[in-house]
């Protein structure tokens, strides 16, 4: 998803999952289409609440990006007279 630029362990994920249920954000999916290959492998889908939040976090993470990138095209100008 990400091409390999985020990477997360075993530990952050099972605890991210976590909280995300515990906050109700995600839930799990027990009935699940498809062939039942590892009964230890979970599903989740996103609540409307997490889905909430995940618009309100993206459009915060925009705002943040698109306020640094003003700041380094005013704070970087080149000194194209020097050699």
């Amino acid at each position: 998803m990400t091409d390999g630029d985020v990477t997360m362990g075993p530990g952050t994920v099972y605890g991210t999952i976590k909280r995300l249920l515990e906050l109700g954000l995600v839930v799990e999916i027990k009935d699940r289409e498809g062939p039942a290959d590892d009964i230890q492998r979970r599903y989740y889908r996103a609540t409307p609440d997490g889905l909430a939040a995940l618009e309100s976090e993206t459009e915060r993470l925009a705002r943040l990006v698109s306020i640094a990138s003003q700041k380094r095209s005013r704070s970087f100008r080149p000194n194209l007279g020097e050699a």
